[in-house]
């Protein structure tokens, strides 16, 4: 049986931008135990798809708590207010002076 190595996910805490509104989140430090094989083939595999273990373990807990879900229902709602709205803009077409004229 192989050891295990402890590896720190991420390695600082910093503020990030969520991806769900304007609020701001804390990026946190994660520590996992892998068994070195696992790691090794894992960061093998990182390295041939030009990322990191790090990067595809957020990405894999971004999934997990739905995150790109929840975006995309807010995108979606946002798209359903639009089209449900009285506003349209007619036929008329603008140049980019006119819309940039004060």
């Amino acid at each position: 049986m192989r050891s295990s190595e402890t590896i720190a996910v991420d390695s600082d805490t910093r503020p990030v931008q969520n991806g769900i509104g304007a609020e701001r989140d804390w990026e946190m430090n994660l520590t996992v135990s892998i068994v070195d094989d696992i790691l090794e083939r894992a960061r093998s595999r990182a390295i041939r798809e030009r990322t990191s273990v790090n990067a595809v373990v957020r990405e894999y807990l971004r999934a997990y708590a739905g995150i790109d879900r929840q975006r995309a229902e807010a995108c979606d709602s946002l798209l359903a207010l639009s089209q449900s709205s009285g506003s349209r803009r007619g036929g008329a077409v603008w140049t980019r002076s006119e819309l940039h004229e004060r």
